[in-house]
């Protein structure tokens, strides 16, 4: 029992590089070993580490990023990015694909994302969240996604460079070779819902 309550003090009391977690103190993020210890926190589920929780990222993070924050959990609490813009180069093989993996009853807000975001052997890949089911405001992610399962990020980049959209490459999905245009024609609803979740809205209307 002592060694459990130990290691339940250890993770609850990761420092970031300041804060103390509260709105008015929020843990401060900035650079890779904060996002770090944010996924650590984000895996503990078990206490809900990140309910509640205030994060607020204090710089761009411009060394790609090549971790997920939740790589075993899931996000529950608000994150801040203040302006500022995190650079990515994830690849992985499994669902639920992005710098947040999955957020529940969780806010992201005024984060910009940039980068490479990838997957195979998956489904649902996004650039902020894989999944997201809480909130994200003033945020938006520049870059490339690619999330058919068993098509890797050359594969994509090639075919989207030969059919130019999406939508096209679904349509032409018979028109592939082999393996390939059985993976497009299953991977169809994956690969449109990746776009929708990259594709940055321009004519939502905002309160002056």
């Amino acid at each position: 029992m002592a060694a459990l309550l130990t290691a339940c003090v250890s993770v609850d009391a990761q420092s970031f590089s300041g804060g103390s977690g509260t709105q008015f103190d929020p843990y401060l993020i900035s650079n890779a070993d904060d996002l770090d210890a944010l996924n650590e926190a984000t895996n503990y589920e078990l206490d809900n580490l990140t309910e509640g929780r205030y994060y607020q990222l204090t710089a761009d993070i411009t060394t790609p990023y090549t971790g997920m924050i939740g790589t075993e959990g899931v996000f529950h609490g608000n994150f801040d990015g203040n302006g500022h813009c995190i650079t990515l180069d994830i690849e992985r093989y499994e669902s639920y694909v992005g710098l947040f993996g999955t957020t529940s009853r969780a806010t992201i807000r005024n984060l910009q994302v940039d980068g490479s975001v990838s997957q195979d052997g998956g489904t649902r890949t996004g650039g902020i969240a894989g999944v997201n089911e809480g909130t994200v405001r003033a945020s938006g992610f520049a870059g490339e996604v690619s999330g058919i399962r068993g098509v890797g990020e050359k594969t994509a980049s090639a075919l989207l460079a030969q059919y130019g959209t999406v939508e096209n490459l679904i349509a032409h999905a018979a028109d592939l070779k082999g393996k390939t245009a059985e993976k497009v024609a299953a991977g169809a609803e994956d690969a449109k819902m990746s776009k929708f979740l990259t594709t940055i809205r321009t004519d939502v209307p905002l309160e002056v």
